[in-house]
């Protein structure tokens, strides 16, 4: 009888354990919608903070792969006018804000708007009729580069409009910074209000929908984007009103909830609220990301949070100074 009692005595006791472990295990490897959930809901009981409160800039190369960045510096004279034919020299530079270096080869100034567009202002300093090379082997991390290249204006009188964006060749376009020359090419006495006007577009705009839980990204009228995102909890609500994009950032952490937002773009002037892509905590044993299943829903903490591949998206269109309307 006594032994019989043992046994079942080191049977529940071996059970237990098993059980317990189980239950560790399945608890450490929870992670992407239900981890994501019980952070937030933690985060929440303990914080009542916009998640830009307190925003810091990350060291990008211990958190996240490699990244190509560049912050725009000045240019020449935006502003030309020039007779059909004439030539002249311009120049832009750009600061590397990445992490990678660039290199001459596949380092490269594009035409864009749209990219990749034959430009009629080529010149023979031109690598081709889409293309502008650097002098420099190579662009250190916090390094300026300096573009330096002539157009020549075609025979026809008009008023256009030369858009650029750098591109890393077989890899990736950079951000749109918004980088243009408009030059009016026309002839003595020509009166510039009755030219034509070439590849001029809209200004860019953000329209964020909370009841409808929606982003759309517009040039002049003209629709380019169109994301569902995730506004702030009833009781942390995304502000409404007229704002524009302040600063941008390619990784964010908030001290407030100790999670990483990627491709933060801030749409007030301390950084308190932005628009950023689905938050991730990291952990000893590995990192948990906010479920994509909450775009749609109110939950932020009042940012305005957009599905991975849609946030870089929206971050590489707008440059800083992009107007974001905000309306329920």
């Amino acid at each position: 009888m006594q032994r019989k009692s043992k046994k079942r005595l080191h049977f529940f006791i071996l059970a237990f354990f098993l059980a317990c472990s189980l239950f560790a295990v399945l608890s450490a490897l929870k992670i992407g919608t239900e981890a994501a959930s019980f952070n937030q809901f933690v985060r929440s009981q303990l914080n009542q903070a916009p998640e830009g409160y307190g925003i810091q800039s990350v060291n990008i190369s211990g958190l996240a792969k490699p990244v190509n960045n560049f912050s725009y510096s000045s240019q020449s004279n935006s502003l030309l006018i020039l007779a059909p034919g004439q030539s002249e020299n311009l120049w832009l530079e750009l600061k590397n804000t990445g992490t990678i270096p660039w290199e001459k080869e596949t380092f490269h100034l594009g035409t864009s708007h749209a990219q990749d567009r034959a430009s009629v202002f080529t010149d023979s300093s031109w690598l081709s009729d889409n293309r502008i090379g650097i002098n420099q082997d190579v662009v250190d991390p916090g390094y300026f580069v300096r573009f330096n290249f002539a157009i020549k204006a075609p025979e026809k009188s008009g008023v256009y409009y030369e858009y650029f964006q750098p591109v890393i060749d077989g890899e990736e376009w950079l951000n749109d910074a918004g980088i243009y020359w408009k030059i009016i090419v026309k002839n003595p006495g020509e009166d510039e209000a009755v030219l034509p006007v070439f590849n001029k577009i809209g200004v860019k705009k953000i329209l964020i929908t909370i009841s409808q839980q929606n982003l759309k990204c517009y040039e002049g009228d003209t629709i380019v984007c169109d994301f569902t995102i995730s506004s702030g909890l009833p009781q942390l609500p995304t502000p409404t009103g007229n704002f524009k994009v302040e600063k941008k950032r390619t990784v964010a952490y908030s001290a407030a909830y100790d999670l990483y937002m990627n491709w933060w773009m801030a749409f007030t002037p301390n950084e308190a609220y932005g628009i950023h892509e689905l938050p991730y905590w990291k952990y000893s044993w590995g990192t948990v990301t906010e479920g994509a299943n909450h775009l749609g829903q109110k939950v932020s903490h009042g940012c305005v949070r957009l599905g991975i591949g849609p946030a870089k998206q929206v971050y590489d269109w707008a440059p800083v100074g992009t107007a974001v309307m905000i309306v329920n």
